[in-house]
């Protein structure tokens, strides 16, 4: 018998996949109709900056006038909530890849900052003013993450122009001190570095709207197990005998769930890009809709959770 490898022709699990394409046929089905109205709705889109009449109008404000920061918190919002609403597409298509594949638990992962960012788009579709921490949070980041690199390696200063540190260090520095002006006159702390805002994701949710609220413990308490070194996400990859405990390999029905509350988020994200940017394809969305609960054989996403039930079934 030959012991040579057999060589690689493709990259992924077909038993799987086929698998995944039996139990999922309405899925798929409904992924011909789904498809064309995501492209609707993120594909060919232009984010423009204010117009020059629109600053032309307050030309003679100063820069911290309450009209002058509505237009820029308009545009940066704007940019935010497509952005972070075209991120979470290609969530979508992460989260099927694994699903469709037998990697249910790595379905999950990505479920979870799917609904992260939908939610923060949400949110800050409805409280503008947000942006402009959000916005902060990359300097807040870039610099976090420069002093660490010149910590462990202090020659990378060698590699970088002057200018570009010298940007880095005073934007950051000027991030922080906004931050920590606007979170210590909201609610009387400073918080950490990291944190753009002083609510936290299931504040926001709850902001954001019930059908987002309603899939916190779902889409992003659970998944957030599996993301870290945690009791709860290493207890769900084992699977306990009379005498002992093996790691389970068989994750497909977490795939199921990621998949039926992706499919979920995906119809909520059209809907929040449809009702901030009035793109005026109610109809379209509502149709794909419709069609949720027959695909899943449950209740409509706006009626209740498609993931209650399942995940109960999964549990």
């Amino acid at each position: 018998m030959s012991t040579r490898a057999r060589p690689i022709v493709g990259i992924g699990n077909t038993e799987a996949q086929q698998k995944f394409m039996q139990e999922n046929k309405k899925y798929l089905d409904e992924w011909a109709s789904l498809r064309p109205v995501i492209e609707q709705v993120f594909l060919n889109r232009t984010i423009h900056p204010p117009s020059k009449e629109t600053w032309e109008k307050v030309a003679h404000l100063p820069d911290d006038a309450p009209e002058v920061r509505a237009i820029e918190d308009k545009y940066r919002t704007d940019v935010i909530v497509y952005t972070l609403g075209r991120i979470a597409v290609d969530d979508f298509s992460e989260l099927v890849i694994l699903a469709g594949n037998g990697w249910g638990v790595g379905a999950l992962k990505i479920l979870r900052g799917m609904y992260e960012r939908i939610v923060t788009a949400a949110y800050i579709a409805k409280t503008p003013t947000a942006s402009r921490p959000f916005g902060d949070s990359f300097w807040t980041h870039r610099l976090k993450l420069w002093n660490r690199l010149n910590t462990v390696d202090p020659a990378i200063a060698q590699r970088v122009t002057p200018e570009v540190v010298e940007t880095i260090k005073t934007e950051g520095r000027k991030a922080e001190e906004r931050k920590k002006m606007s979170l210590c006159n909201a609610c009387g702390q400073v918080k950490t570095i990291d944190a753009w805002t002083p609510l936290d994701l299931a504040s926001m949710a709850k902001i954001a709207g019930k059908s987002l609220e309603d899939l916190y413990a779902y889409a992003y308490l659970d998944p957030t197990s599996h993301m870290h070194a945690t009791g709860a996400g290493m207890s769900a990859r084992m699977t306990h005998t009379d005498d002992a405990w093996l790691y389970k390999l068989d994750t497909t029905a977490e795939a199921q769930v990621a998949l039926t509350l992706g499919h979920n988020l995906i119809l909520q994200n059209l809907g929040i890009q449809n009702e901030y940017f009035a793109l005026g394809l109610e109809d379209s969305i509502h149709k794909r809709l419709e069609a949720y609960g027959p695909v899943w054989d449950r209740p409509e996403p706006d009626d209740k959770p498609a993931a209650d039930q399942l995940r109960r079934e999964a549990w």
